[in-house]
This record gives structure tokens, sequence and C-alpha cells, in this order.
């Protein structure tokens, strides 16, 4: 079993990948109607750039509230500050 450092810092692991699925999400949503906008035609990458976009921003929604969960449960399991140094 992990020392209790190990799994807050797997907790915090979790949390670090959903900002940045969050972030690469909102880029790829305000990146797809530019391209749209700049080809003037319904190109596919742009709607492919979108539904990447919805992806990501949907898969980091989901990590971020698993990763709250998780905090929450070891925070009541083995107090607020364990784990940290």
């Amino acid at each position: 079993m992990p020392s209790l450092i190990q799994q807050r810092m797997a907790i915090d692991r979790q949390r670090t990948f959903a900002r940045i699925y969050l972030v690469l999400g909102a880029f790829f949503l305000v990146a797809g109607p530019v391209q749209l906008i700049v080809s003037k035609t319904s190109s596919p990458s742009g709607w492919f750039t979108l539904a990447i976009g919805a992806m990501w921003l949907i898969l980091g929604l989901v990590q971020r509230g698993k990763s709250n969960k998780s905090r929450q449960e070891f925070e009541a399991e083995h107090g607020e500050h364990a784990g940290q140094q």
C-alpha cells in the first residue's frame, strides 16, 4: 500500500490532468469556430476541432469530479492535512 504522501500525490496528479484537459478543451472550442470562419467553408477540420474540444472539456469535468471525490474520501479517512509535507 502506498504511503499517504504518495496517495495525495496521485490525487493531485488527477487534478492537474483535469486542469490540462479543461484548458485544452477550451482552447479547441475557441479554435474550431475560428477555423470555420477563416476557411469560409464548412471544412471537416473545423468541426473535428470542435468535437475534440468538447470531448476534452467533458473529460476534464469528469476527471475533476473524480479527483474531488477521491480527495474528500482521502481527507475524511486520514485527516485534512494527511500526506502533506
